[in-house]
């Protein structure tokens, strides 16, 4: 091996073990013991003296590793070794799975951020334990280990804090993150920087709760089902509970859904199951009664009707703001219905659409906007073909892209 050859720093001898010369190591391969596939070994005393070692041996014990080197079985030999340094040359480590680096061999390299700002080169990495630290001309930088999940990108992003529990909406890309009461101040970082950090990275927005705060939003969610179910279904408090403990959120739900999926619960029978549809049925008609009645008095046209997907209850928002035919709809975009977000300096702001109250995704409020522009005369389904086989072309050469 020439001296030259770049070397890279595996592990450590942190004391004695027992009295006939085992030695205590420290290793930071993972896992553990595969130091010990990497050998010879480059020995480093403190006082800066170097030898070459083959033939070391060793099992696990705790933290640790418990080493036996050829013909040491002193304790006081090992002793004196305290604070040796265990290194390897480069050439004998196995090449690294793609998109894996060693840390060697990020050392010197330039270092820039994702919009292209240079901070200088890569002087060395070291471990906190529960992050790892890039340091750069003297500024410690921590680095997040990527992944294309957003979730588990972002559980990266704010260790060392502890997350309980992470609940995606990829329409919104929204993410809420709940960790344990003591951990929240650590999630968030100084000043918010954590949350601020993955939420510009990912470009998702990120609500942080405690368990405490889960649980308390959990129980006004369980507490207006109940009562929503109590109203539109003129039942007790008990069948109330028990329909939003399983799950029920609407009463469209319970409305459409098979009948089998409410006889199953506990304590109910076919002839309860077939009474609660029909009434969930009935407070529906009722409710689309109500608000026709509304639309109407706003002066929102029929024609809205041959729209597939929208409601009398959206009918009303939409005249509410003041849109009441097929042309005035046509004119709307989604951000418009449903609403948007705008980030700047890392802060996101949310502005409400007209549909923002409603159960409404992006995706059907495109939808109704495109069927509106047809009934419009605004488009043809012709142009939507060739939109469609333009799109598919795109998608084509972006996945090509990707694979080369």
């Amino acid at each position: 091996m020439k001296d030259t050859e770049r070397r890279i720093l595996l592990g450590r001898i942190v004391g004695a073990f027992g009295v006939r010369g085992e030695i205590k190591l420290e290793s930071w391969t993972e896992p553990r013991t595969a130091i010990f596939h990497y050998q010879p070994w480059i020995l480093r005393t403190p006082a800066g003296q170097e030898s070459t070692l083959t033939g070391a041996r060793g099992r696990q014990s705790g933290k640790h590793l418990v080493a036996v080197f050829p013909d040491i079985t002193d304790r006081d030999v090992v002793e004196a070794m305290y604070g040796t340094e265990v290194y390897v040359a480069r050439s004998a480590l196995p090449p690294p799975k793609p998109d894996e680096y060693y840390w060697v061999d990020l050392e010197g390299l330039q270092v820039r951020t994702v919009d292209g700002v240079e901070l200088g080169r890569a002087s060395h990495l070291f471990s906190t334990g529960s992050n790892d630290v890039l340091v750069v001309q003297g500024e410690k930088i921590d680095i997040i280990p990527w992944s294309q999940e957003p979730a588990s990108f972002i559980v990266n992003a704010l260790q060392p804090a502890e997350v309980a529990k992470v609940v995606l909406d990829e329409e919104s890309e929204r993410i809420e993150v709940v960790v344990p009461d003591e951990q929240l101040s650590l999630a968030i970082g100084r000043r918010g920087q954590n949350v601020r950090l993955a939420s510009q990275l990912t470009g998702w927005d990120i609500d942080i709760m405690t368990e405490q705060e889960e649980s308390e939003r959990r129980q006004k969610e369980f507490n207006e089902r109940t009562a929503l179910f109590m109203d539109a279904l003129d039942v007790d408090e008990m069948v109330g509970q028990v329909l939003a403990s399983e799950g029920f959120a609407q009463v469209e739900e319970l409305a459409y859904v098979d009948l089998g999926e409410i006889s199953s619960i506990d304590g109910f029978d076919d002839d309860t199951a077939d009474e609660i549809q029909t009434r969930a049925r009935e407070y529906l008609e009722r409710l689309e009664a109500e608000m026709d009645a509304k639309r109407k008095e706003l002066g929102v046209a029929d024609e809205l009707r041959q729209i597939e997907g929208l409601t009398s209850q959206m009918m009303v928002a939409l005249g509410e703001d003041g849109i009441k035919t097929i042309e005035d709809f046509a004119g709307c975009a989604a951000d418009d219905l449903v609403g948007w977000s705008e980030r700047k300096d890392g802060e996101t702001k949310k502005f409400e659409g007209i549909f923002s109250k409603l159960d409404v995704s992006r995706v059907e409020a495109e939808n109704m906007v495109v069927q509106a522009r047809l009934l419009a005369g605004w488009i043809t389904a012709e142009d939507l073909a060739s939109e469609e086989e333009v799109d598919a072309e795109a998608t084509e050469e972006a996945d090509t892209a990707e694979q080369e």
